[in-house]
């Protein structure tokens, strides 16, 4: 199955008149660098940059045998290339979108759209794992969760897959709706409702109304898979438009699925029962049995049953790049510094808390937070003995806030004007059987001070 001309102007709802409507085109393309010949070109714009000036290249050196165009003339050198068709449209991105999802419904896929504030990303990631024994499941890569990554991610979609799974993210109010009307999922879910992005939007209830986008967007027919413990949980369920399934990752008899109870859990992993039998998720915290019950939820939308899910718990693993266990001499490190906010942190701290020997923290800022932040991390710093923390490394403007309350709270600890007198402290202070965390925001690159203390392990 291939793109034509004919199904470019269907997508783009052109009317002008074609000569081969029938043409094969190779694919679909917004880069000159990985364009192929006799493809579509798309040419984005964006703050700094303007796709319209490689449209030449894309034609005279690539080979592009048709081009989308939203400038008001166009250009000179076309009449040199009377075969190159093109499309005159508006707006390339919305174009580019349009494109996106004719292709999916050409390709008869499916749609799970994953939104919150926190766990998008292990969240997706979980659920391709386990959908993968019953669907052909194509996903989303890296961080293809914005207006150009969801179609990009539905424009690789071949006629063999039959469930897409799309991550959205957002940083504003609308860019979520949008998402939603590129993609028109039929299974919407939001796993929590945070702090992420309350710079921009200013309250935890008008990030609520952003993720909300993603349930108010799905048709009747579908799913809205809502989290139950989540204090927004009655304005998500009010603006759904499609019936819900709940998730909690407690014994709450209000969810449609949720465990009977925990059993046991340590620093590794979490054993939990339900329907009467035990489960071992091979990953720790409280955080990942709650995307684990959103991703059964989810299963259980498509038809399968959450029983047959669990079948492939066993072989679960971190999403690449997430928190994982490192060993440095006889210590352990738990280092999670892809992103960073009050409930992720609190998430590995509980991780930390479930651990032997030793606890150290080495914290770094959360980002993001706009007024929020120097309570935040206030707060946090304070609640550091609760989670049995006995040294505390932090870095960061925001973190000396936290540092101060900590010692307050009766805990060594420690700021830092630079990542390089945290190695040396570290590095000095670290004994066989401690367990330390390490967690910051991505912008932070807390992972650099584990980087410097293996080195000088090694």
């Amino acid at each position: 199955m291939t793109w034509t001309l004919g199904d470019i102007a269907l997508a783009l709802g052109s009317h002008q008149s074609l000569q081969a409507p029938e043409l094969h085109v190779s694919g679909v393309s917004t880069d000159t660098r990985t364009l192929e010949r006799g493809s579509l070109f798309v040419p984005l714009v964006g703050e700094n940059f303007d796709g319209h000036d490689y449209a030449e290249t894309a034609v005279k050196e690539k080979g592009a045998c048709a081009l989308v165009w939203a400038r008001p003339k166009l250009p000179a050198w076309l009449v040199d290339f009377p075969n190159v068709v093109v499309f005159q449209v508006e707006d390339t991105l919305l174009a580019y979108q349009a494109l996106g999802l004719y292709w999916k419904k050409k390709c008869g896929v499916r749609c799970v759209a994953i939104t919150g504030s926190v766990g998008k990303t292990t969240t997706k990631e979980f659920l391709a794992h386990f959908l993968s024994r019953h669907f052909v499941v194509h996903k989303s890569k890296a961080n293809y969760n914005n207006d150009i990554g969801v179609p990009k991610t539905l424009l690789e979609l071949r006629p063999e897959h039959e469930v897409a799974i799309v991550e959205m993210g957002m940083r504003g109010r609308g860019e979520i709706a949008r998402l939603v009307k590129a993609a028109e999922p039929e299974i919407g879910i939001i796993t929590a409702i945070g702090t992420s992005h309350i710079e921009l939007l200013g309250s935890r209830e008008n990030i609520a109304l952003a993720k909300a986008e993603l349930v108010q967007g799905l048709p009747p027919q579908g799913r809205a898979i809502l989290p139950l413990s989540d204090d927004y949980i009655e304005l998500l369920s009010e603006l759904a438009e499609a019936p819900i399934l709940s998730f909690s990752a407690g014994a709450d008899a209000g969810a449609d699925i949720h465990p009977e109870r925990v059993v046991a859990k340590d620093e590794e992993s979490t054993t939990f029962l339900y329907q009467g039998r035990e489960y071992r998720l091979p990953l720790p915290g409280q955080h990942h049995l709650h995307d684990l019950f959103a991703v059964l939820a989810a299963g259980q939308a498509l038809g399968i049953k959450p029983e047959d899910m669990l079948k492939d718990i066993s072989s679960l693993k971190h999403p690449e790049g997430r928190a994982e266990w490192i060993r440095l001499g006889g210590a352990r490190i738990y280092l999670d510094c892809y992103n960073s906010a009050p409930e992720s942190l609190r998430a590995s701290l509980d991780v930390l808390k479930q651990s032997q020997g030793r606890k150290l923290a080495v914290l770094g800022d959360m980002l993001e937070l706009g007024d929020e932040g120097p309570r935040a991390h206030r707060e946090i710093g304070g609640q550091l003995v609760e989670y049995g923390v006995s040294l505390a490394l932090c870095y960061g403007p925001l973190s000396q806030e936290m540092a101060d309350q900590a010692r307050v709270a009766g805990v060594d600890a420690r700021w830092f004007s630079d990542k390089s007198g945290m190695a040396d402290v570290l590095g000095s202070e670290l004994r066989e059987g401690d367990t330390v965390l390490v967690k910051a925001s991505r912008g932070m690159a807390l992972e650099t001070v584990v980087n410097a203390i293996k080195e000088r392990v090694q």
